[in-house]
């Protein structure tokens, strides 16, 4: 109920009852009432828009007060008190519709700002909207309409006549989306005059406008605005008004404009009138420049309306959509009458039926779209903890054993005709393209080879290879080589089947592969050519991956970016363990501890799975054996080293890396720093930073509830003695699990002193002694890595502090 106390309302309601929806356990939304609405009502609609926010306050069990306008109070309280009677007998409680007798400025203003009122819904002036949007409480308005139509030249000006007619006679034009100004192809402007007359409307002479403005319209310091006494009245009594004598009755007067000046043509305002004007264009442009501009002036986010013909489709398709992107409103109806399109449903389907039109941000309004009872509720949403999909991706067809290469190459390159192969300088001098050749002349198939793949390949060799392959034409592409000539492969194969993708987009950060805000395109299509990987060395498991790395030699400094999509992995994969038998000891340790690095870090990422540690401990076993004896021969873990790079690679590239991954990657743009080199200088601190339980920052993933890393690390630290984690003849760890972790840290160290690399950074050639290095390089390159993609993946969310640690520790 309510009581009016001077100029203070006090206000008291039934208890609001819970709204719950269908829901299934843990799965829909529970909906409650907002609470006490502040219904604000206007002259101009005084019966409807209060009937309309009747039901939407019932619909939604809120209770609501009106605040009628003074000028319409009594039907308005009329309409309001009908509801409350029919609410009332179908079960609702005695005071759920409330009103203020004698409304007033003070009184409305109270209500707007009363403790007790949860949300306001005011419909009216621009004035009133803004003292509800200005009350402190959460407002529902709708800004002002000042509706443009454009009639397309292919319109029909029969059709359009009557429509506009229709909607702007519909109450006496005070529906806020009725037609304000007819936008008229010059080609038709003589005929659709011709069917206004013929269907009722008043043509104005340039004198009779200037008398009707005179009724319509009240100057005040150099400001023009309606005569609120007319609002409303129609056409015939305007006439009147304005000293016309008329010998019949019309719907609707139409002034002839060609001003857009509001100034000083009154008649480009909104009018709540049954009133129109009419304008002249030469042009589709022209007309909805003029569209903007009388939005601009006073209906901004409203509504607009195009009439043109439906057929031939693909020009309705164009043109509507044109006018759409142009136009600032946020109803753009076509073909419709406005006052009843903008209402929704009965026109159309595509709006929620509505009398009340939220404008957005362009008028001042909180909602953009019909307001409906979904913007009267206060929706609960219980959400549990759902982990997210797994999944695993390698290239469909791989090839492995001693020797595979010539029978794998027979298989692939049936149905083709032209090959490409990628390598780089050193394999092309050394005949590896020979070992490939045989398959390729038994098919028949061209030829054609690029071999200044640089390590690290940038943007400039990449392009230098797509222009390259557009002059050749290739339907298969094969990168022989190590992991350079396989990123480069991998995005020219991009560049050459999609011209124009643009890097920045290629290059964009993103948390899951699967749902990248940049779609890569799709490279799966049989009209693509088909790419294939044959590793030379044992440790980028590029030849399975969806990544490729790729510096940015475009800026200063380079910058090298990780790329990643599935659309990247290679189609077939062929390891073979001879290809990379001729490898120096010092590069294939290089690139073994490498893969020792995708191992260890897939087998701990936070987006691992038990396919990825799988084959992640296997892989991890099979590199370290090289390095460190096994404690029983009989237990190792069989697999050879460029096998088991191949199964770290398959690891990483369904579970991610980490941390290590990510500085290893900026110390090769920073210092040159090889990659593989600098993997096995910070893992070892890695893995003890990843340990930290106490204080560092848990990783952001629901898969791992808990700190599970040290766990797993301990679990690795088997697989570092080549067994298996299960096996219970291991004697060599320690009894506690920061035992273990610790234990594995000197496994690692023991096993990078074995491989022969630098165990601190001053150690690699090229690298400037401390006293000559830049001031602030460390803070510099922790920046960077902590931005790095692989460092999302991490057990322990690092600070650039964290990073910036790890790298003073190992200079």
């Amino acid at each position: 109920m309510l009581a009016l106390v001077g100029c203070e309302c006090v206000i008291s309601a039934p208890s609001t009852l819970t709204l719950c929806l269908k829901v299934t356990w843990g799965v829909g939304p529970e909906a409650e009432p907002i609470g006490i609405l502040a219904g604000i009502v206007p002259t101009t609609n005084p019966t409807s828009t209060t009937i309309f926010k009747c039901l939407l306050s019932i619909k939604t069990r809120n209770t609501i007060v009106f605040s009628p306008h003074p000028r319409a109070k009594d039907c308005t309280i009329e309409a309001a008190r009908i509801c409350r009677d029919a609410a009332v007998e179908a079960g609702a409680p005695q005071d759920c519709i409330a009103w203020i007798e004698e409304p007033s400025v003070p009184l409305c203003q109270c209500l707007m700002s009363h403790p007790s009122v949860s949300c306001i819904l005011a419909t009216g002036g621009p004035g009133m909207v803004k003292a509800a949007y200005s009350s402190g409480k959460p407002a529902l308005g709708v800004g002002p309409g000042n509706t443009p139509v454009v009639v397309h030249e292919s319109a029909d000006p029969r059709a359009v006549a009557w429509l506009t007619l229709l909607s702007k006679h519909f109450d006496n034009g005070v529906v806020c989306a009725s037609e304000q100004a007819i936008i008229c192809d010059a080609s038709l402007y003589d005929e659709i005059k011709m069917w206004y007359s013929r269907y009722g409307a008043y043509i104005l002479s340039e004198e009779e406008k200037a008398k009707v403005t005179a009724v319509l319209f009240r100057e005040r310091e150099g400001h023009f605005s309606m005569n609120p006494a007319v609002v409303g009245m129609d056409a015939h009594r305007i006439l009147g008004l304005a000293g016309i004598e008329t010998d019949s009755e019309y719907k609707v007067l139409i002034a002839e404009c060609s001003s857009l000046d509001q100034a000083t043509e009154t008649w480009a305002h909104e009018k709540l009138f049954p009133c129109l004007a009419l304008y002249k264009s030469p042009s589709f442009k022209h007309s909805c420049e003029v569209a903007q501009s009388l939005l601009a002036q006073g209906g901004l986010g409203h509504t607009a309306c195009l009439h043109i013909a439906d057929d031939p489709v693909p020009i309705f398709r164009e043109v509507t959509a044109q006018f759409s992107r142009d136009c600032p409103a946020n109803r753009v109806l076509v073909n419709s009458p406005a006052s009843q399109g903008a209402l929704g449903d009965l026109w159309n389907f595509r709006l929620t039926p509505s009398l009340t039109l939220g404008c957005g941000s362009g008028g001042g309004n909180s909602v953009s779209e019909n307001v409906s009872p979904k913007h009267l509720m206060n929706v609960k949403t219980m959400a549990i903890r759902r982990e997210n999909t797994q999944w695993w991706m390698v290239p469909p067809k791989q090839y492995m054993g001693e020797g595979c290469t010539e029978r794998a190459l027979q298989i692939l390159l049936k149905n083709r005709s032209r090959v490409f192969v990628v390598t780089d300088k050193v394999l092309f001098g050394l005949g590896f393209i020979d070992k490939i050749r045989g398959p390729i002349d038994q098919h028949r198939c061209a030829l054609d080879v690029f071999h200044d793949c640089e390590p690290d390949p940038n943007l400039t060799c990449v392009h230098r290879c797509v222009a390259q392959m557009r002059e050749f034409k290739p339907d298969c592409v094969i990168a022989v080589g190590g992991g350079s000539a396989m990123d480069l492969m991998k995005l020219a194969r991009l560049m050459y089947e999609r011209p124009g993708q643009p890097f920045t987009s290629l290059a964009a950060r993103f948390m899951d592969i699967r749902k990248r805000s940049f779609v890569f395109p799709d490279l799966l299509n049989p009209s693509c050519c088909m790419s294939i990987c044959i590793p030379t060395t044992s440790g980028t498991g590029s030849e399975l991956s969806p990544f490729s790395v790729v510096t940015d030699d475009t800026v200063v400094p380079h910058k090298k970016y990780p790329l990643a999509s599935y659309m990247l992995t290679p189609q077939a994969a062929i390891i073979d363990p001879l290809m990379a038998a001729s490898m120096p000891k010092g590069l294939a340790n290089a690139t073994n501890f490498d893969a020792i690095t995708h191992a260890t870090e897939a087998y701990v990422s936070l987006t691992g799975s038990e396919f990825v540690r799988s084959y992640a401990g296997v892989a991890f076993a099979g590199l370290m054996h090289r390095f460190l004896p096994p404690t029983d021969p009989a237990l190792k873990v069989e697999c050879d080293p460029h096998e088991a790079a191949s199964l770290a690679g398959a690891a990483f590239s369904n579970g991610s890396l980490g941390v290590c991954h990510s500085i290893a990657h900026k110390m090769g743009a920073q210092y040159h720093v090889p990659h593989g080199p600098a993997n096995a200088l910070y893992l070892p601190s890695v893995i003890e930073y990843n340990a930290r339980m106490k204080t560092g920052k848990g990783g952001l993933m629901p898969r791992v509830p808990v700190h599970r890393a040290s766990d797993e690390y301990a679990e690795l630290l088997r697989y570092a003695y080549g067994t298996h984690p299960m096996d219970e003849a291991v004697t060599h760890t320690e009894d506690t699990t920061e035992g273990q972790v610790a234990e594995l840290a000197g496994c690692v160290r023991t096993a990078r002193e074995n491989a022969g690399l630098p165990d601190k950074l001053s150690g690699f050639k090229g690298v400037p002694p401390p006293e000559e290095r830049e001031e602030g390089w460390q803070k510099r390159v922790a920046h960077e890595a902590f931005d790095d993609q692989c460092t999302g993946a991490n057990p322990i969310y690092p600070t650039m502090a964290d990073l910036e640690a790890i790298i003073r520790d190992n200079e």
